[in-house]
C-alpha cells in the first residue's frame, strides 16, 4: 500500500532531516513527482512569476514556503486559464510532442527556459 504525503510533511520531515535546512525547491519537486500537476519551487520560475523565497534564517520560513508555494499554484492555474498559457503549453506541446506531460509540469518548463 503506498504512503500518502502532503506537502506539509514532505517540507517539514524530509529535506530537514538530511540537511538541517528546509529545502523548498527539493521538496517541492518530491511533491511534484507524487502529485505530477503540482508546481514545482524553483528560482527561475519563481522569479518569472513574481515571488521570492524567504531566507534561511526565517523563523516562519515553512510557513511562508507553503504560502509561496499555494500561491504558485494559483498562479499556474490562473495562467492555464489564459490564452497566454495555453499558447505556453502549446508551443511546448508542438516542441516536444511525445512529452507525457500535465499542462502544469508543460507550463513550468516553458517558465523556466524564460531567462
Amino acid at each position: 500500500m503506498p504512503i500518502e504525503l502532503d506537502r506539509q510533511q514532505i517540507d517539514a520531515a524530509l529535506p530537514k532531516a538530511a540537511t538541517g535546512r528546509i529545502e523548498a525547491s527539493f521538496a517541492s519537486k518530491l511533491y511534484a513527482t507524487l502529485h505530477p500537476d503540482a508546481a514545482v519551487i524553483d528560482s527561475v520560475v519563481l522569479k518569472n512569476l513574481g515571488f521570492r523565497l524567504p531566507s534561511a534564517t526565517d523563523p516562519k520560513r515553512l510557513d511562508r514556503v507553503v504560502d509561496i508555494h499555494n500561491g504558485l499554484t494559483k498562479s499556474f492555474a490562473d495562467l492555464l486559464a489564459t490564452e497566454d498559457g495555453k499558447y505556453l503549453v502549446q508551443s511546448f506541446r508542438t516542441a516536444y510532442p511525445n512529452a507525457a506531460v500535465t499542462d502544469e509540469k508543460a507550463l513550468d518548463l516553458v517558465l523556466w527556459q524564460i531567462r
